[in-house]
Formats: C-alpha cells, structure tokens, sequence
C-alpha cells in the first residue's frame, strides 16, 4: 500500500479539524488569557453588568423600552465619582 492512499485516507478535513485546527484555537486561547491576565483581572474590577463579545450589553435592550431600561441600569450602576481615576 503506498503511503499517498494511507495519507489520503486518515487525513480527511474532519480530522484535520479535530486534530490540528481544533488545539490550536485551544492553545491560542489559553496563552491569550495567560498574557492578557493582568487586564482581564483590572477589568474584573470596574463596576457594571458584564457584557458580550460583539455585542456588549446591547441584548438587554431588546424589546423593551430602552431608554427606560438604560436609566434603570444607570441607577443600578452609577458611574464613579469624578476625580476617582484608580480602579485598583
């Protein structure tokens, strides 16, 4: 048996997904949080609902009424006094 057809028949695009595309989003991900630590752990600290990639909190206006809603989140979640600057 050549080593083509043995190549041709374990290294399908799916497999190729699993086994290669698949960790490296992992390992990326994972060496991502760990260099970014330091800003992920100040950004934990600033007061408000936490929002989503892409769409931040624009998910909770949906719906409803948004002007309404949004001061409602402002009462909840005041902004700082103005001359605080430092969040740690």
């Amino acid at each position: 048996m050549s080593s083509a057809v043995l190549l041709g028949s374990v290294l399908t695009p799916s497999t190729f997904l699993l086994y290669v595309v698949l960790p490296a989003i992992v390992a990326f991900y994972i060496y991502w949080q760990y260099s970014n630590r330091r800003l992920l752990e100040l950004a934990r600290k600033i007061p408000g609902p936490e929002g989503l990639p892409f769409f931040g909190s624009a998910h909770e206006f949906i719906g409803q009424d948004a002007h309404g809603e949004f001061i409602n989140k402002w009462t909840e979640n005041p902004p700082p006094p103005h001359g605080k600057k430092n969040l740690y």
